[in-house]
């Protein structure tokens, strides 16, 4: 996500002209593009995608209906399903269900046909057949893949990045929110604390430390459920998992997937509050 500067206040005003808003944003995304200005620390494509199809009905089932399941086949296959709530005014709880499989097998996925996805689904994990069966062809999915990348200042004059925006990387850590709303909050301390100072250089400077150990942490995890390797998925299985269930592993690993292994405002805590 990206938040406009400038002309244009950082909170919300009843009578602020967001379409002008989202149109100059628009033009300087076009001249950043135009002289490839995005400039990264660093980017790792990773080899996998992920299909996922838009919201189904929560059907009859024994998975429970307020937790992410998920089945592999080593790490080059996954299928999960994801408890997603209620579409306002409809009393019918909605899933979203998605797909692994390694990058440039779309085309032969499609080749294949439905049914013959839903029968390798089914065959992997069979508690997954009331959902898939509401999929009725290859275009019900939607391909998505993954990067890691980090810009090197995720700012510049009238704009400040945030979110994946300013740190993409893979899903496998659950972070993309958290990582979002901790920018957010990060980016309204540097505006409170900057007193003359650069707020967006504080920002940054803030989040660099915590975006950092995230990145790396999902970069490690991803090759473990997102490859062709054997030997991770072997290591996942009969090494790490018994591993995470011994404190204080299963402590440290709570505070990872809460966001709290490292500082997440860093130096921002310890600047003096203004009077």
């Amino acid at each position: 996500g990206m938040l406009g500067m400038g002309p244009f206040p950082l909170e919300g005003e009843e009578d602020a002209d967001f379409d002008a808003l989202s149109t100059e944003m628009s033009e300087l995304q076009d001249k950043i593009d135009a002289v490839d200005g995005w400039t990264l620390d660093n980017q790792l494509e990773v080899a996998m995608e992920a299909l996922r199809c838009p919201p189904g009905d929560w059907p009859v089932t024994d998975l429970p209906p307020t937790e992410l399941r998920q089945c592999y086949r080593q790490a080059n296959r996954m299928i999960g399903v994801l408890p997603i709530g209620r579409m306002p005014g409809s009393p019918t709880a909605k899933a979203a269900v998605f797909w692994s499989l390694p990058s440039g097998d779309h085309a032969a996925w499609v080749a294949r046909g439905i049914g013959a996805w839903r029968d390798e689904a089914i065959a992997l994990w069979p508690a997954i057949a009331p959902f898939v069966a509401q999929i009725r062809s290859s275009e019900d999915m939607t391909m998505a893949s993954y990067t890691h990348g980090t810009l090197g200042r995720p700012y510049s004059e009238g704009l400040v990045h945030i979110g994946d925006a300013a740190h993409r990387a893979s899903p496998q850590l659950g972070q993309g929110a958290n990582m979002a709303l901790l920018d957010a909050l990060a980016l309204s301390e540097a505006l409170r604390l900057a007193d003359g100072q650069d707020a967006l250089a504080l920002y940054a400077q803030a989040r660099r430390w915590h975006v950092w150990t995230y990145q790396a942490f999902s970069r490690a995890f991803t090759p473990q459920y997102q490859s062709d390797s054997r030997v991770l998925p072997w290591v996942r299985d009969r090494i790490l998992f018994p591993l995470s269930q011994v404190p204080p592993l299963t402590s440290i690993l709570r505070s990872l997937v809460c966001g709290r292994l490292v500082p997440p405002l860093a130096s921002l805590d310890r600047a003096p509050a203004k009077m």
